[in-house]
């Protein structure tokens, strides 16, 4: 799921391509893996943080280029994982 300032404006199945998402700034370039990991390959902005931040893996993980306005994340329920344990 991408968003743009919260309103969603792509959703892609799981499979292998390459998408451009236009930002306030301009286009991001992500990348699908059949795998259901998500890269960032290319964006505007100045810093380049969501795409220094590599792959997104799992359902939950999410990248936002707060200049462009985008942010990209992986829906879905994480399954057979633990996030954590407390004692």
């Amino acid at each position: 799921m991408v968003e743009l300032r919260g309103i969603p404006v792509g959703c892609w199945p799981i499979e292998t391509r390459t998408d451009s998402v236009a930002g306030t700034m301009g286009l991001m370039v992500i990348r699908t893996e059949i795998s259901g990991s998500v890269t960032i390959l290319s964006t505007p902005c100045r810093d380049k943080v969501c795409q220094k931040m590599g792959s997104l893996e799992s359902p939950g993980d999410a990248s936002a280029c707060l200049p462009n306005g985008l942010i990209v994340r992986i829906e879905g329920v994480r399954t057979g994982e633990l996030d954590g344990i407390s004692r």
